[in-house]
C-alpha cells in the first residue's frame, strides 16, 4: 500500500504527468501583470463574467505577502480543475524557462498586462505610502519605511523596485519569442482610453463570444467592482526628478537590444 501511495505521489509531483490528464478541450487563461498596471480591474471583471459562464477562477499561488509570485501548479489538481475551463487571476510573475515550459505543457494562454515603467514607479511609491509595504518584489517593513524621508523613499523605488520591473518585462519579451505560446497583451494606457475594446478583445482571446454574455460590454465593465485604480491617469512618471530618470536610463542601457516600447522605454 505504501509503495502504491508513493508511486501515485511521484506521478502527481510531475507537471509532465499531471498535464497529460488535462482536458485539452477546455480553456486555461493565466493573467500575468506588472504591479500597478490596472490588473485588479481586469482580473475581477474577467473572473466575474467567466464564472457566470461556468469557468472556475483560481490562483497559481499558494500564498501572497513577501513571497515571490512564482508559478505553482499544485492547485490545478484541486476541485476537478483538470476538466474545467480555468481562469488564473493576476500574478506578478517573471518569465523563466520553467514558467514557459509549464505554460506549454498545460496549453495555457497568457494575458500579459503592462504599463509605462516610470508611471509604475510613481504608483508603486503611492502604494507603499498609502496601502502596504508588503510586496513580493522587495522587502520592507512599515517601521523601516516610516523612518525614510521623501528622497530616500523615491531612491528605494528606483534601487529596488525598478530592477524587478526590468526583469519582468525583459524576461517576458525575450522568452516569449523562444516558445510557441499563445498570448495577448493588455496595455494600461489603452485600458483607460478604450476599456470597451480592451475587454471585447480579451473575451475573444478567451474564446468567449459577446453574444453569450447576455449584456453589452459597456454594462459589463461599469458595475462597481474593486479595481484598485488609485489615480487612473497616465504620464505621472514624468514628474520624477531628472536624477531618477537617469538611474532608470542606466538600467535601460543594459538591454539596448530589446524593444521595451511596451513600457514606454
Amino acid at each position: 500500500m505504501d509503495e502504491l501511495i508513493s508511486k501515485i505521489a511521484e506521478n502527481f509531483s510531475s507537471d509532465f504527468e499531471v498535464s497529460k490528464l488535462r482536458n485539452r478541450e477546455k480553456q486555461f487563461i493565466w493573467h500575468v501583470a506588472m504591479p500597478k498596471s490596472g490588473s485588479t480591474w481586469v482580473s475581477n471583471t474577467l473572473s466575474e463574467i467567466l464564472n457566470g459562464l461556468g469557468w472556475e477562477t483560481m490562483s497559481l499561488l499558494p500564498c501572497y505577502g513577501y513571497r515571490q509570485q512564482e508559478l505553482d501548479t499544485k492547485s490545478i489538481l484541486q476541485n476537478n480543475r483538470l476538466n474545467k475551463d480555468l481562469f488564473a487571476i493576476q500574478q506578478h510573475c517573471c518569465a523563466s524557462e520553467y514558467v514557459l515550459e509549464t505554460i506549454a505543457l498545460y496549453d495555457i494562454k497568457v494575458v500579459l498586462q503592462v504599463r509605462d515603467l516610470l508611471d509604475c514607479l510613481v504608483s508603486s511609491l503611492d502604494h507603499l505610502d498609502k496601502e502596504s509595504v508588503i510586496q513580493p518584489n522587495s522587502f520592507m517593513t512599515i517601521e523601516q519605511w516610516q523612518v525614510l524621508d521623501k528622497d530616500q523613499r523615491t531612491n528605494y523605488i528606483v534601487d529596488f523596485i525598478a530592477p524587478w520591473y526590468f526583469k519582468f518585462i525583459t524576461s517576458w519579451t525575450t522568452l516569449l519569442k523562444q516558445y510557441n505560446i499563445k498570448y495577448h497583451i493588455v496595455k494600461y494606457e489603452q485600458l483607460l482610453l478604450q476599456p470597451e475594446q480592451v475587454f471585447v478583445d480579451l473575451f475573444e482571446f478567451c474564446g468567449v463570444s459577446m453574444d453569450n454574455l447576455g449584456a453589452s460590454v459597456e454594462e459589463i465593465i461599469t458595475p462597481d467592482r474593486p479595481s484598485r485604480l488609485n489615480v487612473g491617469i497616465t504620464g505621472r512618471g514624468q514628474t520624477l526628478s531628472n536624477n531618477v530618470k537617469q538611474k532608470v536610463d542606466q538600467l535601460r542601457s543594459y538591454y539596448s537590444e530589446i524593444d521595451l516600447s511596451l513600457v514606454g522605454l
